[in-house]
């Protein structure tokens, strides 16, 4: 399973996300997810170089007035233990939240990691009904083409507004 929050700057008088403000917003080691545990050693604070998957979508990300990521990893908790071994049903979970200084730069950001996903990273998928966890939400689900592995997505968009 993955996560996608994409924060923005607009304003409407309450208190703005700042990049400190990530880590507390995102999921904390005791909100693991059972069968999982936080993966201390992957994740946290992505700059734009970490955050890019190639020199295209850096160049797209700082278009889209990109400021800040923030990644948290939950992995099964066999992946933790040397005599386990991760099974075929186990589940992971990864938390990815951007910042950007526009709602529009996040919108666009947004589309093309779903792009992404359906077109490159992804074998099959099909679109979910989706919460409306923010401005804008979107649900998947599928079939990760490097290995077959199923994937759920729940992705969406809320508007930072400025202090």
């Amino acid at each position: 399973m993955l996560l996608l929050a994409a924060s923005t700057s607009c304003g409407n008088g309450r208190q703005a996300i700042t990049p400190e403000d990530l880590p507390q917003i995102l999921l904390q080691a005791n909100e693991a997810p059972p069968g999982t545990a936080k993966a201390a050693q992957t994740g946290g604070a992505q700059d734009l170089d970490a955050f890019a998957r190639d020199a295209t979508e850096r160049d797209a990300l700082i278009e889209d007035g990109f400021v800040q990521g923030y990644v948290v990893y939950f992995a099964p908790t066999e992946f933790f233990d040397p005599q386990g071994e991760v099974g075929q049903g186990s589940v992971s979970v990864q938390v990815i939240a951007g910042l950007f200084e526009e709602p529009e730069g996040a919108a666009s950001s947004l589309a093309r990691f779903l792009d992404d996903l359906r077109g490159r990273q992804l074998s099959v998928s099909t679109d979910l009904a989706a919460p409306m966890l923010g401005d804008e939400a979107y649900g998947l689900e599928g079939a990760v083409a490097s290995d077959g592995s199923p994937l759920i997505l729940y992705a969406w968009r809320v508007e930072n507004p400025s202090s």
